[in-house]
């Protein structure tokens, strides 16, 4: 699932509502979508300076917002 390519033709900040294999899901908000960078973990940095890496294995499926 490459979430890169997709966010970047949304917005130049989104938010992503994430729903992982196990059930959970969880929102992030305020991505800067031209800083993800993708490997074994997707990182996606937000306008705060916090960076959250993703095992992008894991995801069942992805939301995702335009701010």
């Amino acid at each position: 699932m490459n979430l890169k390519s997709f966010t970047n033709n949304v917005s130049k900040y989104v938010t992503q509502i994430i729903s992982f294999k196990n059930g959970e899901k969880k929102t992030i908000k305020n991505i800067i979508t031209s800083e993800i960078s993708q490997s074994e973990f997707t990182k996606l940095p937000v306008k705060d300076g916090r960076i959250f890496a993703i095992n992008t294995k894991e995801v069942n499926w992805f939301e995702t917002i335009k701010e």
